[in-house]
């Protein structure tokens, strides 16, 4: 072994020892029939891991699942720049988090200029995106297939321009994937970070899967394919494939003013992102006071 080669397999064993997100949840493997092993992270919000290993594929993903009957539970986009040049300006996702004070946040929209730039660098986004019920990328046949939830958390598949965007909480579209259940894409050998959505048979929950890639050691990626399969093992029926490779993130709020990476961005840090989708949602064990009742003089 070269020492260039001891050199990137010891980086390789630091990051895997030091830099491993919410380690107390260990990776369940999926290459069989295990059901996903969901832990809950803010009232109805859940986030659950999978691994594929065999001879030719090592793939590794998390994926959060937003259940839209929670009461607490609504959606924030990244909103148009109005006057200013093209329709959005860049963040990272920990950084949208923060400033927006977001419980989980996720990369959506492919976009252009891709993939350096500094901080609010404006973007033009590739698809149908709607934000905050305010109209932000124009539909298009490039992006023909996509998801939007509405006002009152109800689930939409969207396969052309929607009437009325003003009712939405967001909508954003991408490539075809997953329809009622079955995979639309044929396996082939194209494997690469990917972020996925999709929404249960019932509309009861939003999901989302963001699949590391790019790493010989860690992930090496999946076809649109194999995306598809892991919507459906984490519960989607319809889906749309979303802007990949080192623009897969998936964060959450830490509690303590700050964020956690949930996946490894294949650049080895967030990539400043055309847009993201923010959730809303209360922490675990918050109570909500009661009102004191007075006590009437007798």
């Amino acid at each position: 072994m070269s020492k260039q080669q001891l050199y990137s397999l010891c980086l390789v064993l630091i990051s895997t020892l030091f830099c491993l997100p919410l380690q107390a949840q260990k990776p369940i493997l999926l290459d069989g029939d295990t059901a996903p092993q969901w832990l809950p992270i803010f009232k109805g919000i859940e986030i659950a891991r999978g691994m594929l290993t065999n001879d030719r594929d090592l793939q590794k993903c998390v994926a959060v699942r937003i259940d839209l009957r929670e009461p607490g539970i609504r959606f924030f986009a990244t909103p148009g720049n109005g006057a200013a040049a093209k329709e959005t300006d860049s963040a990272t996702a920990g950084g949208f988090l923060k400033k927006h004070q977001l419980q989980v946040v996720v990369n959506t929209s492919f976009f252009d200029p891709c993939c350096f730039g500094p901080a609010g660098e404006a973007k033009d986004l590739s698809g149908l995106a709607v934000a905050q019920g305010e109209l932000v990328s124009p539909w298009s046949d490039t992006r023909p297939v996509g998801i939007a939830v509405s006002k009152n958390n109800r689930p939409f598949f969207v396969n052309r321009p929607p009437p009325k965007v003003g009712s939405l909480q967001f909508a954003v579209t991408g490539n075809t994937l997953l329809n009622e259940g079955k995979p639309t894409r044929k396996p082939n050998q194209k494997k690469e970070p990917r972020t996925a959505a999709g929404f249960s048979k019932d509309g009861r929950y939003l999901i989302f899967v963001v699949i590391d890639g790019r790493s010989l050691f860690r992930s090496k990626g999946a076809n649109l394919y194999h995306t598809a399969l892991w919507l459906i093992r984490f519960g989607a029926w319809q889906g749309c494939n979303l802007d990949g490779g080192g623009s897969s993130t998936l964060v959450m709020d830490n509690g303590k003013g700050g964020y956690r990476l949930l996946n490894y961005p294949s650049g080895g840090r967030e990539r400043f992102v055309g847009n993201l989708l923010g959730v809303y949602a209360t922490p675990l064990g918050a109570i909500k006071a009661k009102p004191i009742k007075s006590k009437k003089k007798k």
